[in-house]
């Protein structure tokens, strides 16, 4: 994702029913349809999405920026590869 979008107006539309894994929870799942059925979140904006997965370096990263434009508020999300690999090892142990 390149550009700007707005959570809600993303969601708009859209049924959340995807297959669970280690990578999306049900829970995941649960605080992101909170966050769009909540005021408080109805100017947050998402942009600059990236994600890389690689087996064989074993190598996962994903971040984005959250704004509230309202605010001037910027903040990096991200995440990294776990202690278990992709394929259900553990590894850096």
């Amino acid at each position: 994702m390149k550009e700007t979008i707005n959570l809600h107006d993303y969601a708009k539309g859209k049924d959340l029913n995807p297959d669970y894994s280690f990578m999306v929870t049900k829970e995941q799942v649960d605080l992101a349809e909170a966050m769009v059925r909540s005021r408080r979140f109805a100017g947050l904006n998402l942009s600059d999405y990236c994600n890389v997965l690689d087996k064989e370096v074993e190598k996962q990263f994903a971040a984005m920026i959250f704004s509230l434009p309202e605010l001037d508020y910027h903040q990096l999300v991200f995440r990294g590869t776990d202690i278990v690999s992709l394929d259900g090892r553990r590894i850096f142990s």
